[in-house]
């Protein structure tokens, strides 16, 4: 069995050498063949090197040439033609800044007159207002109960209590603008003071102004009346609201300064 085992081994031992010696001349035919390649390669990759830097060096050279042929001579006499020019051109310049100048003062003053041709706006003189009648404050402005409604609501005005008939004031001088019948407030005019300040008086039973009509603080209206369905459980009275852009304000405020 040893003896089998190392006839074996030595057979394969021969096969290997006789591979190797197979591979060695395989590798060996095609060195033949690959080496050349190789010397030819490395002699032909540095020549292609050196053409390329010259070749492009070359290129680079011959526009520097043509930028160079492009340039003009130096003008040796123009600082001293500007020099001499000098003069002139300070002239010129002086003479533009005065035109700026005198185009600036112009636009000024236009500026100037527009600002004084806008009128000017006047707001009404609120703290000389006075009263529109003479009578005692029966509701004020704000959340109050309503009788009529049976609830809290807002009033956006005073009640002022007085006898029929009696002649109603403007607070203020100004413009009629509005006059209206309502069942709830009865006749209703309203005054325009400007700058948005309004008055109104509610509850009449007679008009004596129109749209339209210029009034002075003081001028009668009309004449209070029986007071509207909105109204009607607090009596005769007159109902006054003033308002600036259309909100309402506290009249209080300004009549009671002057009662």
């Amino acid at each position: 069995m040893i003896k089998r085992t190392l006839a074996n081994f030595v057979a394969n031992m021969k096969k290997s050498k006789e591979h190797l010696k197979q591979l060695r001349s395989f590798w060996l035919r095609r060195w033949k063949l690959i080496l050349p390649a190789l010397l030819i390669f490395s002699m032909i990759l540095p020549a292609y090197i050196i053409f390329q830097g010259w070749y492009s060096s070359d290129i680079n050279n011959s526009s520097v040439i043509e930028d160079m042929g492009d340039m003009t001579p130096l003008d040796k006499t123009k600082p001293i033609q500007d020099a001499v020019n000098w003069p002139a051109a300070y002239e010129e310049n002086t003479a533009k800044a005065n035109t700026e100048q005198e185009n600036a003062n112009v636009t000024e003053e236009l500026t100037i007159s527009k600002v004084e041709a806008e009128p000017e706006i006047v707001e009404p003189a609120l703290s000389e207002m006075g009263l529109p009648v003479v009578g005692q404050i029966v509701t004020s402005y704000g959340y109050n109960y309503s009788n009529v409604y049976e609830d809290f609501r807002f009033h956006a005005g005073l009640d002022l209590s007085v006898q029929r008939d009696t002649p109603v004031a403007a607070v203020l001088s100004g413009e009629v603008s509005e006059v209206e019948y309502n069942e709830l407030f009865g006749y209703r005019i309203t005054v325009d003071h400007g700058s948005g300040w309004q008055t109104r008086y509610s509850n009449l039973g007679k008009v004596k102004a129109a749209a339209g009509d210029q009034v002075k603080k003081g001028t009668v209206l009309g004449q209070v009346g029986e007071s509207g369905k909105a109204e009607n459980d607090l009596g005769t009275h007159l109902h006054v609201e003033l308002l600036k852009d259309g909100h309402h304000s506290d009249p209080s405020t300004y009549l009671s300064l002057n009662k």
